[in-house]
This record gives structure tokens, sequence and C-alpha cells, in this order.
């Protein structure tokens, strides 16, 4: 299937190359209101039957005081290219010469004014996010000192901070969740899966064990009797990658691990929330049932 659309086209080609916040700001400053409205209508039309198989409906979008109905109506497409592509059914996304004439460029050219701007602006941000951490580093350090008549608090990672600040949905496509690292594993191990998957090295941007440590772990490289009570399966990794190209490269290729010797052990799935894995699981059971079904109709 292909669909003939340049802002369809233009988001797709933009969001392999840039950040959530540029993609946003990009088309949101080069296409009205109406022409992102036309191209979701389109996208959904060309896709009706993929996205109620991953049932993603399709939202009537109104301005709000938080978000501009055009903003809405963009991460809807952003949602759902993001469902498609990790389905693999992500559709060719076309357009005519008039489109690319009329299209902005990928990589605009910057004067030097503009980028002297540019570096001023992200010099304040960087400096308003420090301050900010800088804040939070001392309501932390207040909180767990300890305090009179009171029990010490248990310490809070990293990770944990994380886990409870979950990423905007948007943000997890540069996301992957490794599971098979043993504890006693150093965490140097991802960054040789990552290339052993892909064939190159692939920029990490962060990573981190997720959930809360257990006083006994299995090994994965000693087995555990059955029922044991030590057989509590190692954390998984979430990996924080800087593009969404080099995610969806890994993932087309994660079935090499079962082919590298000493990484049978590991496998790599894209970082969803809770609700897109009961989707992922509801469309499985529905297509296994009916796969029964058709045998036993046999």
């Amino acid at each position: 299937m292909t669909i003939n659309n340049g802002v369809l086209a233009y988001i797709k080609a933009f969001r392999q190359r840039a950040d959530i916040d540029s993609v946003r700001n990009h088309v949101l400053g080069k296409y009205s209101s109406s022409l992102i409205r036309s191209a979701k209508d389109l996208l959904w039309e060309g896709c009706s039957e993929d996205l109620g198989r991953l049932k993603l409906e399709k939202k009537t979008r109104r301005s709000s005081s938080t978000r501009s109905q055009e903003l809405a109506d963009l991460d809807d497409i952003l949602e759902a290219f993001d469902v498609l592509d990790d389905d693999n059914c992500l559709p060719e996304i076309v357009c005519s010469a008039e489109d690319l004439l009329q299209m902005p460029q990928l990589l605009p050219l910057h004067g030097i004014e503009q980028v002297a701007e540019e570096v001023r602006s992200f010099r304040e941000v960087v400096c308003s996010r420090l301050d900010n951490i800088d804040r939070q580093l001392k309501q932390f350090d207040g909180a767990a000192a300890p305090q009179p008549n009171s029990p010490p608090s248990s310490g809070v990672s990293s990770a944990g901070i994380a886990q409870m600040n979950p990423p905007d949905p948007l943000e997890r496509r540069c996301n992957l969740i490794l599971f098979g690292v043993g504890e006693e594993e150093d965490l140097t191990v991802v960054p040789k899966v990552l290339e052993a998957v892909s064939g190159n090295m692939v920029p990490i941007k962060d990573m981190f064990r997720l959930g809360r440590k257990t006083k006994q772990v299995q090994s994965t490289s000693t087995p555990q009797p059955s029922g044991s009570s030590a057989a509590v399966r190692p954390r998984p990794i979430l990996i924080k990658l800087n593009c969404p190209w080099d995610r969806r490269i890994i993932l087309a290729g994660k079935k090499k691990l079962s082919s590298v010797e000493g990484m049978e052990k590991y496998f790599l799935q894209p970082d969803l929330s809770v609700d897109e894995r009961k989707r992922r699981r509801d469309a499985y059971l529905a297509r296994k049932g009916g796969s029964a079904r058709s045998g036993n109709n046999d």
C-alpha cells in the first residue's frame, strides 16, 4: 500500500533524523492546521484495517488551553507512525514533484545570526535545567536526611526516579528494553549487544536497570532448580538511543542474537507503554485463536 501526501512524507522522513520536539516545531512552522488535519484523515483512511487491528482509534481534536488542535493532530500522526512501525506495517509514503518543491528542507541552512540566537537559546535552556536539577537535588537531600524519632528512609536510585516519571509516549520510540543480562554482568555488555545486531557501534544516550534489586536474583549462567525461591529473573535494562532510526535497525535484526555465541540468552523489545503491551497481547491472542479455529475446521 502506498499513500501519496507531502505532509506525511515530510513527517516520516524527519522523524527518523530528529527528536520529537524538533519534529513538532518544524512541521507546525511549515504546514497549516488544515493540511495537518487532511494528512491525518488520509493516514487513517489508508491504514484503517491495520490501525483498527492495533486498536488505535481516530480522535476528533479541538484546541485546548494546553495544546492546539494542529499539535494534537500531529501527535496523533506520530503515534500512528510509531504503532504501525513497531508492527512492521508502516505503509510506503510518497509525494508528488509539486509537493517536493514546496517541502521545507530537512536540514535548512542557517545564517550566522540564526546560529547565534539558537546557541543563546540553548544556553538559557541548559542553565534553566541545571538550576532545576540543583533545586531537586537539594530537596532530595533534605528529604533523605534522617529526622528525629523517625526510621531512616530507603534510598531512591536514578532508575527509580525515572520510573516514577514515565517518559512521553512519543519519546519511547528511541528506547529499547534488553532482557537476559544477569545481575552479575556489567552494563558494558549492552553496546556489544547492539553492535552485534546492527553491525556498527550505536550511540547510547542512557541506560539503567528497571525495578528494585532483590536479594536473590537468578544467575543467567547457573541454572536454578524449578520452584526455587532464588529463581528470580534479572532486571531488564532500559536503553535510550539518540535516534529512532537506530532503534528501528536494531529491532529489525534482533533475531541475530540467537546465532551469536554467548548472546543467545539476550533478547530485545521496544519500550512500550502498558496499554500498548495489552493491545499487542490481545492482537496476538486473537490471531492465535483464529488460527486454532481454522485448524479445527480443516
